[in-house]
């Protein structure tokens, strides 16, 4: 499984959308403040 890191900064909604048309991954997996645990 081939894994890309990558980090945005910005208001969410427009960095997440640009950042998935720009690598056109199959799955997008994001993690939030690491106060616990992936749901």
């Amino acid at each position: 499984v081939k894994v890309d890191t990558k980090v945005g900064c910005g208001d969410a909604r427009d960095v997440i959308c640009d950042m998935v048309e720009k690598v056109g991954g199959d799955i997008l997996v994001m993690g939030s403040h690491g106060y616990g645990l992936i749901k």
